[in-house]
């Protein structure tokens, strides 16, 4: 599988791969007072879930914790259906970026390619390059040059900056 991936001595910019929410790598965590283990496709199942417990919506839980992998898609559908199941739901930033942590602290724990592929970025600033998305991303396209310029930036890159609170609690000796 190939991932889009750029790179300089102090960045590591991604748009595809499994630094991003909706990369299919099954893992197991608890959620927001659920009792037990539940097992989440990709981190944006359990943000979604997790929206979905904070507005007490159990018909969209059940929804979310149901949806699964079309064996006949090209590619991961399960973050963009989960994420089409609450995207409408007003959630603080602040639960959302909290639910994103707890989702990749235990992805990223659960599988150790992912985790040393995490510590192989060492100190480089992780930024999401998706040009349509200015809250996770940075809101500029991997081959736009003015990527390289953080000034230039039009989000705020909560993706990016995720991964390398991860990488400091997982990665650090």
């Amino acid at each position: 599988m190939r991932f889009h991936l750029r790179h300089t001595p102090t960045h590591l910019f991604f748009a595809t791969g499994p630094y991003t929410l909706g990369f299919h790598a099954p893992f197991q965590a608890p959620i927001l007072g659920l009792e037990g283990l539940h097992t989440f496709h990709c981190a944006q199942q359990y943000i979604s879930a997790g929206c979905a417990l904070i507005h007490d919506r159990q018909d969209l839980l059940d929804a979310v914790m149901k949806t699964r992998r079309q064996d006949h898609a090209p590619w991961n559908d399960v973050p963009h259906r989960c994420q089409a199941l609450t995207a409408h739901l007003p959630v603080e930033v602040s639960d959302v970026k909290s639910l994103a942590l707890t989702a990749q602290t235990h992805l990223f724990s659960q599988h150790d390619a992912l985790r040393e592929s995490l510590a192989l970025s060492e100190e480089r600033v992780l930024v999401y390059a998706c040009e349509y998305d200015r809250l996770w991303g940075v809101g500029l396209s991997l081959h736009d040059d003015a990527i390289l310029n953080p000034t230039a930036w039009k989000g705020s890159n909560l993706s990016g900056a995720t991964l390398m609170k991860v990488r400091d609690t997982l990665c650090k000796p």
